[in-house]
């Protein structure tokens, strides 16, 4: 059986409550790490090149530095973002910087957990027969469709010409 690595995580959020709640939500699901927690995105910043988590659940409306502002200054490290703010109209330039997905405060677990799938979906490897170019001809060909890469379909007529 293989072994699968923990999801690490990153909080940066400037409200204890908003901290606390995405701590306990983060530990309830095993195959979540303990995350590291920050206050705000100036200490992050620093830290966050050593650390190296998958996830940063970053709060978008922070004192000092925004979520959006410290996402600008990313640029070596570029790790899954879901954004937690108590305010909707951050999300749209949320998804501008590349954002996964957005969570409005108050955070439900249900829409958490919801989010946490579409961050594995965005760290899961490529599927072998997407990128092993024999390995997708024969998927790819052996459909009735255009597919990946850019085969005709096999079409059995009817007609004889």
């Amino acid at each position: 059986m293989a072994v699968v690595p923990l999801l690490s995580c990153a909080i940066i959020d400037d409200e204890p409550l908003a901290q606390d709640l995405l701590r306990k939500y983060v530990g309830r699901l095993p195959f979540m790490a303990p995350p590291t927690v920050f206050d705000n995105a100036v200490d992050a910043l620093g830290q966050l090149d050593l650390l190296r988590p998958d996830l940063v659940l970053l709060d978008v409306n922070m004192p000092q530095l925004s979520g959006l502002d410290f996402l600008r200054t990313l640029t070596r490290f570029q790790p899954a973002v879901v954004l937690t703010t108590a305010y909707a109209e951050y999300a749209v330039q949320g998804f501008d910087y590349d954002a996964v997905d957005f969570l409005l405060k108050p955070i439900s677990f249900e829409r958490f957990v919801k989010a946490i799938a579409k961050v594995q979906v965005r760290l899961a490897p490529a599927s072998p027969r997407l990128t092993n170019p024999a390995a997708r001809k024969k998927y790819c060909c052996s459909r009735r469709t255009r597919n990946f890469c850019g085969c005709r379909p096999r079409i059995f007529s009817l007609w004889k010409v």
